[in-house]
Protein backbone atom coordinates (compact mmCIF):
# COMPACT_ATOMS: atom_id res chain seq x y z
CA UNK A 1 0.00 0.00 0.00
CA UNK A 2 1.27 3.44 -0.90
CA UNK A 3 -0.13 6.13 1.38
CA UNK A 4 0.48 9.67 0.11
CA UNK A 5 0.05 12.74 2.32
CA UNK A 6 1.72 16.04 3.18
CA UNK A 7 2.74 15.51 6.81
CA UNK A 8 3.00 12.61 9.26
CA UNK A 9 0.17 14.16 11.26
CA UNK A 10 -2.09 13.78 8.19
CA UNK A 11 -1.91 9.97 8.13
CA UNK A 12 -5.38 8.66 8.97
CA UNK A 13 -5.66 5.22 10.59
CA UNK A 14 -1.90 4.91 11.06
CA UNK A 15 -2.25 2.69 14.13
CA UNK A 16 -4.62 0.38 12.26
CA UNK A 17 -2.40 0.24 9.17
CA UNK A 18 0.70 -0.46 11.26
CA UNK A 19 -1.29 -3.21 13.00
CA UNK A 20 -2.04 -4.81 9.64
CA UNK A 21 1.65 -4.69 8.82
CA UNK A 22 2.52 -6.41 12.10
CA UNK A 23 -0.27 -9.00 11.94
CA UNK A 24 -0.39 -9.85 8.26
CA UNK A 25 2.94 -8.75 6.82
CA UNK A 26 1.49 -6.33 4.32
CA UNK A 27 3.77 -3.56 3.15
CA UNK A 28 2.82 0.08 3.68
CA UNK A 29 5.00 2.90 2.37
CA UNK A 30 4.08 6.31 3.79
CA UNK A 31 4.88 8.87 1.10
CA UNK A 32 5.04 12.01 3.23
CA UNK A 33 5.83 15.27 1.42
CA UNK A 34 8.07 16.74 4.10
CA UNK A 35 10.65 13.95 3.91
CA UNK A 36 12.33 11.78 1.31
CA UNK A 37 11.74 8.09 0.83
CA UNK A 38 14.47 5.81 -0.47
CA UNK A 39 16.42 8.91 -1.46
CA UNK A 40 13.63 10.28 -3.65
CA UNK A 41 11.92 13.63 -2.99
CA UNK A 42 8.12 13.72 -2.75
CA UNK A 43 7.32 15.00 -6.27
CA UNK A 44 9.05 11.98 -7.83
CA UNK A 45 7.35 9.14 -5.92
CA UNK A 46 4.36 8.71 -8.19
CA UNK A 47 6.23 8.94 -11.50
CA UNK A 48 6.07 5.81 -13.61
CA UNK A 49 9.76 4.92 -13.26
CA UNK A 50 9.59 5.03 -9.46
CA UNK A 51 6.28 3.20 -9.20
CA UNK A 52 7.72 0.48 -11.40
CA UNK A 53 10.69 0.13 -9.04
CA UNK A 54 8.45 0.06 -5.94
CA UNK A 55 5.95 -2.37 -7.49
CA UNK A 56 7.57 -4.30 -10.35
CA UNK A 57 4.46 -6.47 -10.83
CA UNK A 58 2.06 -3.51 -10.87
CA UNK A 59 0.54 -4.44 -14.25
CA UNK A 60 -0.63 -7.72 -12.69
CA UNK A 61 -2.44 -6.06 -9.76
CA UNK A 62 -5.70 -4.29 -9.15
CA UNK A 63 -5.05 -0.69 -8.12
CA UNK A 64 -7.26 1.35 -5.80
CA UNK A 65 -6.90 5.13 -5.86
CA UNK A 66 -8.57 7.34 -3.29
CA UNK A 67 -7.73 11.03 -3.37
CA UNK A 68 -8.33 14.38 -5.01
CA UNK A 69 -9.49 14.34 -8.65
CA UNK A 70 -6.15 15.78 -9.86
CA UNK A 71 -4.17 12.98 -8.20
CA UNK A 72 -6.57 10.33 -9.51
CA UNK A 73 -6.28 11.69 -13.07
CA UNK A 74 -2.48 11.84 -12.82
CA UNK A 75 -2.34 8.27 -11.53
CA UNK A 76 -4.61 6.98 -14.30
CA UNK A 77 -2.13 8.31 -16.88
CA UNK A 78 0.88 6.86 -15.03
CA UNK A 79 -0.79 3.47 -14.58
CA UNK A 80 -1.71 3.29 -18.26
CA UNK A 81 1.95 3.91 -19.16
CA UNK A 82 2.89 1.01 -16.88
CA UNK A 83 0.49 -1.39 -18.60
CA UNK A 84 -2.26 -1.43 -15.99
CA UNK A 85 -5.55 -2.00 -17.82
CA UNK A 86 -8.52 0.29 -17.04
CA UNK A 87 -10.52 -2.60 -15.59
CA UNK A 88 -7.82 -3.10 -12.95
CA UNK A 89 -8.11 0.47 -11.66
CA UNK A 90 -10.72 1.47 -9.10
CA UNK A 91 -11.00 5.12 -8.10
CA UNK A 92 -12.71 7.20 -5.51
CA UNK A 93 -11.94 10.83 -6.25
CA UNK A 94 -13.01 13.77 -4.11
CA UNK A 95 -12.48 17.49 -3.80
CA UNK A 96 -11.83 19.71 -0.82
Amino acid sequence: MLYRCRHDRDVAFRKELDGLVAEHGIRVAYLVSDRSLWGRPAPEWLRSVHLASLLPDLAERDVYICGPRGLADQMLDVLAKLGVRPGQVHTEAFSF
